[in-house]
């Protein structure tokens, strides 16, 4: 397999790995964390089969990424890992509903901008 789509599975299996674990989390109450609610929030967060999925997708990923890295040069691949900020603001929109600001969508195309340019060299 092309190595450079090993990056961009990498990093795609990554941000939905964030994704998921985000949406676990959404699950469960979290009132404060201090040192006595601690244990409790781990033992849910164990228990959920949606944060539990998430880890798996961002495992997989950081084998995957093992393996770009042995293929593509650092400084090459290291940068396109802006590119899940991209992805996970986009899916976080429409999933969650969060704000979308004019200085947000700035930014983030300024950083896929950055990603395409990177990904040519």
């Amino acid at each position: 397999m092309n190595a450079k789509i090993v990056v961009a599975l990498a990093i795609a299996l990554a941000a939905v790995g964030q994704i998921v674990m985000k949406k676990g989390l959404s699950l469960i109450p979290v009132t404060n964390l201090s040192v006595t609610n601690l244990a409790p929030f781990l033992y849910r967060v164990v228990k959920s089969p949606t944060i539990i999925t998430g880890f798996l997708l961002y495992g997989v990923s950081s084998i995957l990424w093992l393996f770009a890295l042995s293929k593509v040069e650092l400084s090459l691949a290291y940068p396109m890992l802006a590119g899940s900020y991209v992805i996970v603001a986009i899916i976080s929109y429409y999933l969650f509903g969060e704000h979308f600001t004019i200085t947000r969508m700035v930014g983030l195309g300024i950083i896929a901008t950055g990603v395409i340019v990177i990904s040519q060299g």
